[in-house]
C-alpha cells in the first residue's frame, strides 16, 4: 500500500503513473496539522507546486476514530464543483487516483497565511470575516439555485488573481448583484508578528491562458482559473437553467453529494453522539438535533467550514478540505464556523470583543446571501442549536480544540450545558450570552 509520506515511494509512484517525467526530481515536504489525511507538498523545478492528500482509515487522534478512505473522492468532487460554482475560492484539482485513495491539487502560491494561525495571534481582520460569511452563503445559494458560473476552463486566469476587485457577479439575498466583501492588504507573517503590505500588481488573467482541468503537463502552472468583471449576470446555458422549479444543476449537485456516510462518521458520531455519551445531561438535546439534522436535506454543506481550512492569499480567502461535503442541513456549517470564532473568544480573553464582533459579522454576511431562499425559514434557530452542540463537541468530543487547556474545556462545557437548558433565540443573543458567561 502506497504511503505518500515516504518520499522514495511517492517518487516511484509519480514516475510510474506518468504524473512526472522519469528524470524529474521534485521536492517533497510532509505537511503536519491534519488528523484524517497524509498530506505532502510537491514542489516542481519550474516553481509550480501540488498538494497531495491520501485519506487515512484510522484518524490520528487519541481515541479510536475510523472512516473509509474513499472519502477522498468526495473531496475531489467538491473541488470540481467549487471550480464551476464559485470559481476563484478553492484550489484546482490536478488528478485523482481511485485505487490509491489520493488526489493532487494546485498548491496556493506563497506567500499565504493560514487563517486559524492568524486568528490565534489575535489578528481579527473584519474583511476576511466578511468573505468567510459571504462565501458560505454563496455556496449554499448557488447549490439550490443551480446557477453555476461559466466553466473555469473557458475563462483562463487564476483562482488566486486579485487584480480584479469584482471577480464574478455576486448574487445577494434579493437576487441583485453586488460586490463581494472587501479585501484587506496582503498579510505576511514576519517572525512571530504580522505585517501588512499591498499586493503586487498581477498580469491580466487573459494573458495567462490554460485550464484548471488540463493535466497533460505533469507540472502545470499554479494558474488555475478565474474570470473578469461582469456588470450584469451572465446568460445561463440551457444546461443550468434559471427561474422556477428545480434546475438540472441543482438536481445533479443533490445527487452527486447525496451520500452522507462521511458526515455521519466524521461529524455526527465523533462530535455529537460521542459528546452525548460523555455529557449525559444534554443527551436529549443532542439526540433531537441529530434526528432533525438527518431530516434536513436542503442544500450543499461543506461540513468542515473552519478557519483552519482557509488560507489567505493576496487578500482573498481560499477554502480547503471538502471530504465531508454533502447535501444536508445548512445550519450545520453556520454552527461549525461560529464555534471556532466563539472558542477563540474564550481562548483569547484580551481579544474577546473582536471575536464576538467577528461572529456577528460572519452571521450577517452569510444571512445576506441566503435570507430570501426557502431553506432560510427557521434556519437561525437551527444554527443556534448547532453552535451549542459544536461548542460542546470541541470541549468533550473526540476532537477537542488543542488551544483550550483542560480547565478551559471544562469551563466551556459547563457554560454550554447551561445555555442548552435555556437556548438563545437568535445568533446575536447566543454570542452575547456565551461571551458574557465564558
Amino acid at each position: 500500500m502506497l504511503d505518500i509520506e515516504q518520499g522514495e515511494a511517492l517518487l516511484d509512484y509519480l514516475r510510474a503513473t506518468g504524473r512526472i517525467g522519469l528524470e524529474d526530481q521534485p521536492r517533497f515536504h510532509n505537511l503536519a496539522g491534519g488528523v484524517s489525511n497524509r498530506t505532502v507538498l510537491v514542489e516542481h523545478v519550474d516553481g509550480s507546486a501540488w498538494v497531495m492528500k491520501q485519506a487515512l482509515e484510522k484518524l490520528r487522534v487519541k481515541v479510536d476514530w475510523f472512516s473509509s478512505p474513499e472519502r477522498i473522492h468526495r473531496e475531489a468532487a467538491g473541488l470540481r464543483w467549487m471550480q464551476a460554482a464559485v470559481p476563484g475560492y478553492s484550489p484546482a484539482l490536478v488528478f485523482e487516483d481511485v485505487e490509491a485513495h489520493l488526489l493532487a491539487m494546485m498548491a496556493v502560491p506563497q506567500p499565504h497565511v493560514n487563517w486559524k494561525t492568524q486568528l490565534l495571534q489575535g489578528v481579527v481582520e473584519p474583511a476576511y470575516v466578511e468573505q468567510f460569511g459571504w462565501l458560505l452563503g454563496r455556496m449554499q445559494r448557488v447549490a439550490v439555485e443551480g446557477n453555476l458560473e461559466p466553466s473555469p476552463a473557458s475563462e483562463g486566469g487564476s483562482p488566486f488573481d486579485t487584480s480584479n476587485p469584482n471577480p464574478s457577479p455576486i448574487a445577494t439575498g434579493e437576487g441583485s448583484h453586488a460586490e463581494p466583501p472587501p479585501r484587506p492588504a496582503l498579510v505576511r507573517l514576519v517572525g512571530e508578528g504580522v505585517s501588512y503590505a499591498e499586493p503586487p500588481p498581477r498580469p491580466s488573467p487573459a494573458s495567462e491562458g490554460g485550464s484548471p482541468f488540463d493535466t497533460s503537463n505533469p507540472s502545470p502552472s499554479p494558474i488555475a482559473t478565474g474570470e473578469g468583471s461582469h456588470p450584469h449576470p451572465p446568460t445561463p446555458s440551457p444546461l443550468h437553467g434559471r427561474g422556477g422549479g428545480k434546475t438540472n444543476s441543482e438536481v445533479e449537485t443533490r445527487q452527486l453529494f447525496a451520500d452522507r456516510t462521511f458526515f455521519e462518521t466524521l461529524r455526527v458520531e465523533p462530535y455529537y453522539s460521542y459528546s452525548a455519551s460523555q455529557v449525559p445531561e444534554v443527551a436529549g438535546f443532542i439526540s433531537e438535533l441529530i434526528e432533525a439534522t438527518r431530516g434536513r436535506t436542503l442544500t450543499l454543506v461543506h461540513g468542515d467550514y473552519s478557519p483552519k481550512n482557509v488560507l489567505i492569499y493576496e487578500g482573498r480567502i481560499v477554502l480547503l478540505d471538502y471530504e465531508v461535503i454533502h447535501w444536508g442541513d445548512p445550519a450545520f456549517d453556520v454552527g461549525f464556523a461560529l464555534t471556532h470564532l466563539l472558542s477563540k473568544a474564550h481562548a483569547l480573553p484580551e481579544h474577546r470583543a473582536a471575536f464576538a464582533a467577528a461572529a456577528r459579522t460572519f452571521w450577517a454576511r452569510y444571512w445576506g446571501q441566503v435570507q430570501a431562499l426557502e431553506f432560510a425559514v427557521g434556519l437561525e434557530g437551527y444554527a443556534v442549536h448547532h453552535t451549542l452542540a459544536c461548542l460542546l463537541a470541541r470541549a468533550a468530543g473526540r476532537s477537542p480544540l488543542e488551544y483550550l487547556d483542560a480547565g478551559q474545556r471544562a469551563h466551556q462545557q459547563a457554560v454550554v450545558v447551561r445555555l442548552m437548558g435555556d437556548v438563545p433565540a437568535t445568533v446575536d443573543e447566543l454570542v452575547e450570552r456565551f461571551t458574557e458567561r465564558i
